[in-house]
């Protein structure tokens, strides 16, 4: 019961439904030559499986007892390590290989930062399978086309990768079981050409300020929340045929990775 209550309380929902494991699996189209980062393992279910085809996987758990129950349970396999930390906070740089995937039933409530951090490795990474609410799945993969639910998440990730909406997982398939539905996505790498020097803290700042009030046009928006003067914007819109009073959520990927690329070249 303790442990229960603990794990709730850390946002852990387990997945008890081997056909959705199985589902994820084969979605993450897992070989021998693939290091893996399993974000969350919980008490094992996708464990246990990415055990028969990974050829490395490294186990990343926060919660204390589940990680020591974990290590036991999986101490007679040469080609796993379990570690007992915040994913949020652990320098996994040493495990990265030219081949890993990361994969996780990822907690609810830090989803956002965890799938923010892992866009940090974008290059060693082959492809990224998780398994999030369907609300963060859709902002993820929504594009201008989507409206309001649009937004930052989506540009950051696009930056690096190509989201794809897999399927959605009922909360009957988790104990205990979710108050909301649950949905996979895949991230696959794509090559947009960016600049050697592209600087992509900065590009996350410049995001998260077109963002930050969304009932304001973009260039009001980026005013209000960042050191850039109107005319640079005004500017750099004006070159790109972008309307004026456009709002961030009508702008993809490519119009905010020129747009960064013409406010940067003239500060």
């Amino acid at each position: 019961m303790i442990q229960n209550k603990r794990s709730k309380t850390l946002g852990q929902n387990f997945l008890i439904d081997k056909n959705i494991v199985f589902k994820i699996l084969k979605a993450a189209e897992i070989t021998h030559n693939d290091t893996v980062i399993e974000i969350g393992p919980g008490k094992g279910a996708l464990t246990d499986e990415l055990i028969k085809t990974s050829g490395k996987i490294i186990c990343v758990e926060i919660d204390n007892e589940l990680a020591a129950n974990l290590a036991d349970k999986y101490s007679i396999f040469s080609n796993i390590t379990i570690v007992n930390e915040n994913f949020i906070f652990t320098d996994i740089s040493a495990f990265l290989t030219q081949n890993t995937i990361f994969i996780g039933n990822l907690p609810y409530s830090v989803s956002t930062r965890i799938i923010s951090k892992t866009l940090l490795f974008n290059k060693f990474i082959k492809h990224c399978v998780f398994m999030i609410q369907k609300e963060v799945a859709q902002r993820i993969c929504a594009t201008p086309e989507s409206g309001k639910i649009h937004g930052a998440l989506s540009i950051l990730t696009r930056a690096h990768f190509q989201p794809e909406y897999l399927f959605d997982v009922s909360s009957n398939c988790f104990s205990p079981k979710p108050e909301v539905i649950s949905s996979v996505i895949k991230l696959m790498p794509v090559n947009r050409n960016l600049p050697g020097d592209f600087n992509y803290n900065l590009f996350e700042k410049f995001v998260f300020s077109a963002f930050a009030n969304k009932r304001k046009t973009l260039i009001n928006s980026i005013l209000n929340n960042s050191s850039i003067n109107k005319e640079t914007i005004s500017n750099a819109l004006l070159s790109l045929n972008l309307n004026p009073d456009i709002r961030a959520e009508q702008i993809g990927i490519e119009g905010f990775l020129k747009m960064f690329e013409k406010i940067y070249k003239s500060l």
